[in-house]
């Protein structure tokens, strides 16, 4: 019974550890996954604030350029109100300088007509004065036709008598000119000045429009000038000053411009005094008075003034500044408001997209982080119509490449150590087959003493030969020596195989001054030289002729190994210039050449040429690259002597 419970009780115990253990686990998993996402998300909010501030920073020079943009904008505008009151005023003031001049031309058109003169001269002398004085008023009715704005028009005699015609009735005829002193004093302001002067009217009647507001008086002499018959006075009528005030009949000013309509349209004469003015209330005001009174001044109003040509009339206009710039100022406020939604419009957008393009970038580095080098067919997905697919598609054609490298890699590491298996192999077997070179060297010494003794010289030559050939063949096979060194060995291999061939060819040796003293691996060309002998002379009995050729083009060795035996088939060629291109083509044929092949990729990589030509017979060229320092670490052999 004990042993139950205390099994019972073990048993619980190990569950509880169990349960406790695996709960703690799951606590310290969740907690670590919660801590990464949280490391993420700082990173994500990191990269945001990062976006937000550069955004930030972006905008305040487009801030900065739209407050310079408006302030020039409102100086432009400003100067436009400023351009366009000046040349309305303007235009004003040319309207009452053409009314001017069509008077002055009504002037001296009377000054001109002698009829007129003469009535005149007759009427200051008594002589028939009831006739003169109707001539004279049939003139002036005549004057009073072609100039509308003009509504009186008077003779005042030297003698201050007058006779006046007008284009309206008065109630009374008690006007200004009933007065002896008022004229008198006319008279004599005229005849003193002796030339058109302009003056206010003394009494004017508010019930008729074609009562006169103002007077042109002018002198009345003989042709030399010495003596004054009187002078002539136009009464001018409102209407001249309507057309250019851009007032209708009934006092309306909805035609003036609307610049102008809200300010003063005021002319003074000479003294000062407001002569006219858009308000009529102002008549017969000092223009400083009026001015002080109302503050018009430069600060508040836009002031124009314009002297009228032939007159002592000055125009002047004054037009608020707030009614100018109101639009200007509207458009301003408008714009700063748009710019600042605008703005706000921006930001929102630009954080909807850079957010939208952060997932994105997030994405494609996951995917790029998540890249081994060894998965096949990894890629990252493409996005619709986004300019990220440039990186994608990059990215995925270069992992492709990638694990297509990485392939290739693993398969050549395979097929190298395979090679390097074999050739360890083939090592083995070589050292099992190997002769002793010293028991090969002494039995040929050997023989070459016994053809000696029985005076076979021909036979201890070609022994002698022999036995340089091996020694230099059988010792260190990849290792560069000199091209002297080389060159001895090819001689002597030549003679070999001149003896051999009883005389079937010759060769020629071409070596450039200094070409000797550069380096090449051992018995690389003895294949081509061979070739040249074997396949080349197959067909001939003797003539046979080999050309060797070395020399230093564009710093690189050229060597050059020609026959003049058959040469090559066309498709014998084109089987060799494949190989040329792919060594591995052709394992099985052309032993010699191949091996040459793989002897030079292995030593010069692809810093190499071979070209093979077939002409009259077969023409090998190789082109090496040679650095002198190689010279040092040649070796010199005497080709076993």
């Amino acid at each position: 019974l004990n042993d139950k419970k205390n099994c019972k009780f073990f048993i619980f115990v190990r569950i509880f550890k169990l349960y406790n253990t695996n709960f703690i686990y799951y606590t310290v998993y969740n907690i670590k996954v919660k801590v990464n996402k949280m490391k993420k998300l700082r990173h994500i909010i990191t990269l945001n604030h990062t976006l937000f501030f550069h955004l930030i920073v972006a905008l305040i020079p487009l801030a900065f350029v739209t407050i310079f943009v408006i302030h020039m904008t409102t100086n432009i505008l400003t100067q436009n109100s400023h351009d366009l009151i000046a040349y309305q005023a303007n235009h004003i003031a040319d309207i009452l300088n053409d009314e001017t001049d069509s008077l002055l031309d009504i002037f001296y058109s009377t000054l001109t007509n002698r009829e007129l003169r003469s009535f005149c001269v007759r009427f200051r002398n008594k002589d028939n004065v009831e006739y003169a004085e109707s001539r004279i008023k049939e003139q002036f009715s005549f004057y009073m036709t072609l100039a509308p704005n003009i509504s009186q028009c008077l003779f005042i005699s030297s003698d201050c008598r007058y006779t006046i015609t007008q284009s309206y009735r008065p109630q009374t005829s008690d006007t200004e000119w009933e007065n002896y002193q008022y004229r008198k004093q006319t008279l004599e302001n005229i005849t003193n000045q002796n030339s058109l002067i302009f003056f206010p009217a003394a009494r004017q009647n508010r019930y008729y429009e074609t009562s006169p507001v103002f007077y042109a008086g002018i002198p009345v002499n003989n042709n030399v000038g010495k003596y004054n018959y009187g002078v002539l006075i136009f009464g001018i009528q409102r209407s001249y000053f309507k057309s250019a005030f851009f007032e209708t009949e009934y006092g309306n000013t909805d035609t003036r411009p609307e610049l102008l309509r809200q300010g003063q349209l005021i002319l003074i004469d000479q003294k000062g005094t407001i002569i006219y003015a858009s308000d009529p209330s102002l008549k017969g005001y000092m223009l400083q008075e009026y001015t002080q009174k109302h503050a018009l001044n430069e600060k508040e109003y836009i002031i124009t003034k314009y002297d009228i040509e032939q007159t002592n009339w000055t125009f002047l206009s004054y037009c608020p500044k707030e009614m100018a710039f109101q639009s200007v100022n509207t458009g301003k406020k408008l714009i700063y408001v748009l710019v600042f939604l605008y703005s706000i419009f921006l930001c929102y957008v630009s954080a909807l997209i850079i957010s939208q393009q952060n997932k994105k970038i997030q994405k494609i580095a996951n995917g790029i982080r998540n890249f081994q080098g060894d998965e096949k067919d990894y890629h990252i997905p493409l996005f619709s119509n986004e300019h990220l697919n440039v990186i994608i598609t990059q990215f995925n054609s270069m992992a492709e490449r990638v694990s297509h490298l990485t392939e290739t890699l693993k398969a050549e590491q395979r097929k190298t150590q395979i090679e390097m298996d074999l050739r360890r192999k083939a090592e083995i077997r070589t050292l099992e087959a190997q002769i002793n070179p010293h028991f090969l060297y002494n039995t040929l010494d050997t023989i070459n003493w016994m053809a000696i003794a029985r005076n076979e010289l021909q036979i201890s030559s070609m022994l002698g030969t022999l036995g340089s050939l091996l020694r230099y063949s059988v010792t260190n096979i990849d290792m560069p020596v000199l091209i002297q060194a080389e060159t001895e060995w090819i001689k002597k291999y030549l003679f070999l195989q001149d003896k051999r061939f009883h005389a079937l060819f010759t060769y020629t040796m071409d070596i450039e001054p200094g070409v000797e003293n550069l380096t090449i691996y051992k018995m690389l060309l003895q294949p081509l030289i061979e070739n040249c002998i074997i396949h080349g002379f197959k067909d001939i009995t003797n003539g046979g002729h080999i050309f060797i050729q070395m020399s230093v083009i564009h710093d690189r060795l050229s060597i050059i190994i020609e026959d003049n035996g058959c040469g090559l088939s066309p498709a014998k060629h084109a089987q060799l210039q494949a190989m040329v291109q792919n060594p591995n083509s052709s394992i099985n044929e052309n032993i010699g050449i191949l091996n040459v092949l793989n002897r030079l990729y292995a030593y010069y990589k692809n810093t190499f040429s071979f070209i093979i030509e077939s002409t009259s017979g077969t023409r090998f060229t190789i082109l090496l690259p040679y650095r002198q320092e190689d010279m040092k670490h040649a070796e010199y052999s005497d080709c076993g002597r």
